[in-house]
């Protein structure tokens, strides 16, 4: 059963181990837990305007859900191979390196009135489209 999980599909996961593909499933249903409750608490700070200390339990939530979101992919780089770490390590550091040339370039704009907030928006995006390009690269060089 495991054999054909991981050789049936159609995806960046057709040439991954069993054990592999079991680890980035858990980090996708920890990934997605934490949007969800990362919505849920945005919103319900925002509209519901709770006092300070139901305010810090309601964002204590999507916190205690991203360790688990570390703790996943942490053990997804301990239990993979020699060759998808070295991947995914090298996607991590292409992800930092854009965010932090984003992020620093929005602080030189900050005095000439760039949104804070916009900031920090497009450093995330950096680190996620600069991870996601990296991981996409080096599983096609993984396959070859």
């Amino acid at each position: 059963m495991e054999a054909e999980m991981s050789g049936d599909m159609n995806s960046c996961a057709a040439s991954l181990r069993p054990r592999d593909v079991r680890n980035g499933l858990a980090i996708n249903v920890f990934s997605a837990i934490w949007a969800v409750s990362f919505v849920g608490a945005t919103a319900l700070v925002a509209f519901l305007d709770p006092p300070a200390v139901l305010a810090a339990a309601i964002v204590a939530v999507p916190l205690g859900v991203s360790f688990l979101v570390l703790r996943s992919y942490r053990k997804f780089l301990a239990e993979a191979d020699e060759l998808l770490r070295k991947t995914h390590l090298e996607a991590l550091c292409l992800g930092a390196g854009a965010a932090l040339s984003v992020g620093t370039t929005f602080l030189l704009l900050l005095p000439l009135g760039a949104s804070a907030p916009w900031g920090l928006a497009l450093t995330l995006t950096a680190l996620c489209l600069g991870y996601t390009y990296g991981v996409i690269r080096g599983l096609k060089a993984y396959r070859e």
